[in-house]
């Protein structure tokens, strides 16, 4: 024995661990004293210097090319930055278009909260030009269908009441006694206004659509749906950047009851409130989670050492050495981000498994006094500082990389690590001996020794099996599932994310789009004519784009209209509403005409059915009266409105158009903007990738939310096969320098192989995708397997012989269990990405946890020489 501790490279360290753990009990008082007062310090440091950035840009380096690009868009057009986009459902389309014009103007007053606020697809402009972006067919069929409901407009126009309305429903269908397809489309309208009024009398909202009775032509809600984006002032010092603005928004909604009794829904999404509610999700779960991960790691510890003041002295020491290195990190760094505040749950997970292994040790000796403690450190503290810098090396491999989130994390969690080291070394023992905590004496797992001497004795049959499971899992890895979609990680039930995926299945308003530059307007075209050209890209879109074809004949056909409804639109008299007297000798006379109209059984019902509920309107109250005619009423005006702006069209110019929407496309420099929509919805990652390389082969360019998914997932699967790399390296190396031999490398990394390779078999047969989220805990597995097997590894080179029967095996259980449940309580989460992480990280703890009790002590005595085999 005196001959290996000569001969172990590790042995010199663990002398040194030894004296300075010894030091730190003879002053007890003022190793206690220090740590106290520069935890004290750095919390009140963190506390007064705390800040987390919440934007999401600044996790990737901003020098990668499609990041620069993406820089360039929204400089040149401010409208392509984070967005809050607001839907407007609307019972009939004057409902949504009432909403949204008076919604969009109360928004502009609000300079504070919004930086823009402009209508997608409607206003002014769109009332007046909107028919000449149709095509000429179907300008043709909707001047017919207003010109042949001139009569009713004239006498709707003459008088907006519901007595010029049943004055003109009942004089229509007497004029349309002898044309039975003009009587069944007046049947319908006397159908519709009937239902009305039924659903009133049953206290139920329902609204009139004048566009639907004068086209006598039914639409689909969502081809009158409105959009209004808003592009908000981001307060990226605040948990949600866009919360103030949001809640504006709500505000707004609310001032203006803009509810379904109203006929209107509005719902918000856009990236700025998706970002928002992925973060409040994060939020409230972390509370729960946090608290629920605590008190399974205070039971773990007390279950391990029986010794409240034990269980108190080690979390007193992580807690210090949070408080230290969350200093450090906004030393370094000025604030936390979205990656790196996760340093925290990280340092907890790891820094309380140096804790459990020392107290492991602690416990196995005979007496609980300083000399106990020193010999403990002895036979732990060399593998514990093998371990710390191995899982240091881990986090630190981050460094180099483009994904600047995990960067940062890398930088404070490995500083973290070490920390959490040289505490577990020096306040630990200090606290121990201060506060004369006595642990429960246990000397390992006796039980499992037979079963340990079985695993070295048939350690060729245990390898030899180990092989073939690893090729199992290898046979099963290709049927792992990646997924790289951000959406992913987000509640699916949040208002933002459902209308996200609803959008994303209308190409009309898709916001899976691809945006490009050109120098000028002309050359923008050329490259629009060439992308048209493309698989998997549907419309294309330039500035040129919004001056409609065949505007001559569209515009005839209109002015011809315009022509025969001038007079119509636009009586010389209006006719004052009726009283309540006036309004039921109305509804008599419209009840009497209607029971003799029909000339087909269809028809007939249709009438009879209005004439049933105006019968029963006359007899109810006049309030009910008055409701009932505000509800078929109150749009008759914006739809008459929409109707003599649509006649005022004039031909459309690049000069003409409205500077807003010119802006949007054409800086001010003579840059211009080009836009991609895909050929069919964007429903897989596989359809968005294929639509993304397809445009950048013609324009490598191209950016926008298709190619920033792509293009994200792509930076951050790269930067963790380089971390991945370099880390595995990296700790080979140390592990070479450190133990003299390869292999004691081998036998430390081997089982470590073959868990990765039975986690991601078993995520495969699991159904459990590797996302951009659960990724993070990768490089963290690697170095809790490698922390397990340097402690088993350095024990058998040290000479001893009993590993998981030994109190080190008891360690590594409990540093397993305290793990497990930290790792199992993030299950819980409400968030999607979270919980997923959770997931892997239980699967790949029991797999590491597995492969270190039963590979390894297989593969110590496999490669230790005859000569070596008893020391």
């Amino acid at each position: 024995m005196k001959r290996q501790a000569k001969t172990y490279p590790l042995a010199s360290v663990a002398t040194l661990l030894a004296a300075l753990a010894a030091f730190s009990m003879a002053h007890a008082r003022a190793v206690i004293g220090v740590a106290l007062a520069l935890g004290l310090v750095c919390s009140i440091y963190a506390v007064t210097h705390f800040e987390i950035s919440t934007d999401l840009d600044a996790l990737l380096d901003p020098q990668l090319p499609w990041r620069a690009n993406a820089q360039e868009i929204e400089r040149s057009f401010p409208a392509q930055r984070d967005d809050i986009v607001v839907v407007i459902d609307g019972a009939t389309p004057e409902r949504a278009e009432a909403a949204a014009s008076a919604l969009t103007v109360m928004l502009r007053r609000n300079t504070v909260q919004f930086a823009a606020v402009e209508r997608v697809n409607g206003g002014r402009y769109f009332d007046q030009y909107g028919m000449l972006y149709q095509s000429r067919e179907q300008v043709r069929q909707n001047m017919a269908a207003m010109i042949a409901a001139q009569p009713m407009l004239a006498a709707a126009a003459q008088d907006p009441s519901l007595r010029g309305l049943l004055s003109s429903l009942t004089l229509s269908a007497s004029a349309s006694e002898l044309n039975p397809d003009a009587q069944i489309r007046i049947a319908r309208a006397a159908n519709e206004i009937a239902a009305v009024i039924e659903a009133r009398r049953r206290s139920q909202p329902a609204f009139l659509s004048w566009r639907e009775l004068l086209s006598g032509q039914s639409e689909r809600p969502d081809e009158w749906r409105q959009f209004i984006s808003i592009i908000p002032k981001l307060d990226y010092t605040s948990s949600a950047p866009a919360a103030r603005a949001s809640q504006a928004v709500r505000q707004c909604i609310y001032a203006l009851g803009l509810d379904r009794d109203h006929g209107v829904a509005v719902r918000i999404s856009g990236s700025a409130p998706i970002a928002d509610e992925e973060l409040a999700t994060l939020t409230e779960s972390s509370g729960p989670v946090a608290l629920l991960m605590i008190t399974c790691m205070i039971g773990v510890l007390y279950w391990a050492t029986g010794s409240a003041r034990a269980v108190t002295a080690a979390l007193f020491t992580i807690a210090t050495g949070a408080a230290i290195t969350s200093a450090f990190g906004l030393l370094i760094f000025g604030r936390f981000n979205l990656v790196s505040i996760a340093f925290l749950p990280l340092f907890f997970g790891l820094g309380i498994d140096f804790c459990v292994q020392l107290l492991a040790r602690y416990s196995a000796q005979e007496t609980g006094d300083e000399a106990s403690m020193t010999k403990a450190v002895r036979h732990a503290g060399a593998g514990l500082a093998l371990a710390a810098g191995a899982i240091a090396a881990a986090f630190f491999s981050f460094l180099p990389t483009a994904y600047r989130g995990v960067a940062e994390l890398g930088v404070v969690a490995g500083f973290g690590m070490m920390i959490a080291f040289l505490l577990c070394m020096t306040l630990l023992p200090a606290l121990l001996k201060l506060w004369s905590a006595h642990l429960k004496r246990e000397n390992g797992f006796a039980w499992f020794a037979p079963a340990e001497r079985t695993l070295i004795k048939r350690r060729r049959a245990v390898l030899l099996t180990t092989v073939a499971v690893a090729f199992a899992c290898l046979w099963v890895l290709p049927g792992i599932s990646f997924d790289f979609d951000p959406m992913h990680l987000r509640d699916p039930q949040s208002e933002a994310v459902s209308v996200y995926y609803e959008m994303t299945r209308s190409l009309d308003t898709t916001p899976n789009i691809i945006n490009l530059t050109a120098p000028t307007l002309a050359s923008a075209q050329v490259l629009a004519a060439r992308l048209q050209r493309t698989p998997h890209v549907g419309q294309v879109l330039t500035l040129a784009s919004l001056i409609p074809d065949d505007q001559d004949a569209k515009l005839a056909l209109i002015g011809d209209a315009r022509t025969l409804l001038d007079f119509s639109l636009n009586p010389f008299d209006v006719a004052p509403p009726p009283d309540d007297a006036m309004l039921k000798t109305a509804l008599h006379a419209a009840v009497t005409s209607l029971r003799t109209l029909g000339s087909s059984a269809m028809a007939r019902a249709g009438f009879s059915r209005l004439a049933g509920e105006l019968e029963t309107l006359a007899r109810n109250s006049p309030a009910a009266r008055t409701e009932t005619a505000n509800a078929l009423m109150q749009d008759l005006p914006l739809a008459l409105s929409q109707l003599r702006a649509a006649l005022q069209a004039q031909p459309i110019t690049l000069a003409t158009l409205p500077p807003d929407l010119r802006r949007a496309w054409l800086a001010p420099s003579g840059l211009a903007r080009v836009q991609i929509a895909p050929a069919a919805p964007v429903l897989t990652p596989a359809q968005n990738q294929a639509f993304v390389a397809s445009v950048r082969r013609v324009a490598p360019g191209a950016t926008g939310d298709a190619v920033t998914i792509v293009e994200s997932g792509a930076t951050i699967v790269s930067a963790f096969a380089a971390a991945g790399t370099i880390s595995a390296l990296a700790i080979a190396l140390l592990l070479g320098v450190a133990l003299r031999g390869w292999r004691w490398v081998t036998a430390a990394l081997a089982p470590v192989l073959f868990a990765g390779f039975a986690t991601f078999a078993l995520c495969s047969l699991s159904g459990l995708a590797i996302n951009l989220e659960n990724m993070i805990a990768l490089p963290l597995l690697l170095g809790i397997g490698v922390a397990f097997n340097i402690y088993l590894v350095t024990a058998w080179r040290a000479g001893e012989r009993r590993l998981i029967a030994s109190s080190l095996g008891r360690g590594v259980f409990f540093s397993t269990a305290t793990t497990g449940l930290s790792f199992a309580s993030l299950l819980l989460s409400a968030h999607p990405g979270t919980a997923s992480m959770g997931a892997l990280l239980l699967i790949a703890l029991i797999s590491i946890a597995l492969s270190s009790f039963i590979v390894t002590p297989a593969l110590l005595a496999f490669l230790t020489p005859a000569s070596e085999e008893r020391v």
